[in-house]
């Protein structure tokens, strides 16, 4: 979502020709958190890690908001005042820096939540998945819709920022029940979670 809406400055800004910077940003980035997470990062606590995962897609969010309201203004520019489009330039740039924060936050929660995955039964790494994959499709749907119905993209990614309040309660709640319930790996659960009762000899 943050890339998406990262990618329409753009042409606001007029910087078409380092829109590679924007991928760069994101997969470069992604690829040395993974890295730091499997080396560096293996004795944090996994609640630490998804306190800072969710503090990096908040302030990514707050960022594209940012620049986006600066990318507003510069369209209202007159035409042909260079001048004025300049001086909102800068905000480019830091919506750039939000896809290099979008870059670690993902591949650190994602790392994280498969590692923190252990103290669960089999099949919920599935759902860990499968979240993953619905969640880029699904923001990506949600800003074409809220763009279609005429909200402005600073006003999408304002709104959007407090919807990560869910992130910080379901990391609480799962780190809960992982303290309060022990997972007995010798029990068996088929596909849909059910207790395998044993078979009697």
């Amino acid at each position: 979502m943050v890339q998406a809406g990262a990618d329409s400055l753009v042409t606001i800004f007029d910087q078409d020709d380092v829109i590679g910077v924007f991928q760069f940003a994101m997969t470069g980035v992604s690829i040395i958190t993974r890295f730091l997470n499997g080396t560096i990062l293996v004795n944090v606590k996994h609640m630490t890690r998804f306190y800072i995962t969710a503090t990096l897609q908040v302030l990514a969010l707050l960022l594209v908001a940012v620049s986006a309201l600066q990318g507003e203004k510069a369209e209202e520019c007159p035409n042909g005042d260079q001048e004025c489009k300049d001086q909102y330039a800068p905000f480019f740039w830091v919506s750039v820096s939000a896809t290099v924060f979008v870059g670690i936050s993902s591949s650190l929660g994602e790392a994280t939540f498969l590692g923190y995955c252990n103290g669960f039964p089999n099949h919920v790494v599935g759902f860990v998945s499968s979240g993953t994959g619905c969640a880029g499709i699904t923001g990506t749907l949600l800003l074409l819709i809220l763009q279609t119905i005429g909200l402005a993209n600073s006003t999408i990614f304002f709104i959007a920022a407090p919807t990560l309040i869910f992130y910080f309660g379901s990391s609480i709640w799962l780190n809960y029940m992982k303290t309060s319930y022990k997972f007995l790996e010798h029990e068996k659960f088929d596909s849909n979670g059910n207790l395998v009762e044993p078979e009697l000899e």
